[in-house]
């Protein structure tokens, strides 16, 4: 569920008071555009939400399907899975990093 990846990551927080997180799927500073991304909240469900989020799974499993040979859609799968938890964890990794910022604005960060 997105309680349990926002909590193991550490993205629930005192100073996260929307429980909502962007992991980007592409380093954002390789492109001129918004890079592809996914978003995970605890509140939000609404249909906009979900396209977005299933439009970055899609993304990402192009990419790998594309980058990588894969016996089966179970190894695929699996190797978006992995690819998500790395995300996930740059991310995390960011956000321990990023205590410069106001804490009344960092949940935005």
């Amino acid at each position: 569920s997105n309680e349990k990846l926002l909590s193991s990551y550490g993205f629930v927080h005192a100073d996260n008071p929307n429980d909502e997180v962007v992991v980007y799927l592409q380093d954002p500073s390789a492109s001129y555009t918004t890079p592809p991304f996914l978003t995970f909240s605890l509140g939000r469900t609404d249909t906009g939400f979900v396209k977005q989020a299933l439009a970055g799974l899609h993304w990402l499993r192009s990419e790998i399907s594309h980058s990588q040979r894969l016996a089966s859609t179970r190894e695929l799968e699996l190797a978006v899975m992995s690819a998500l938890r790395g995300h996930c964890a740059s991310t995390a990794s960011a956000w321990l990093r990023n205590y410069s910022v106001s804490a009344s604005v960092r949940w935005a960060c």
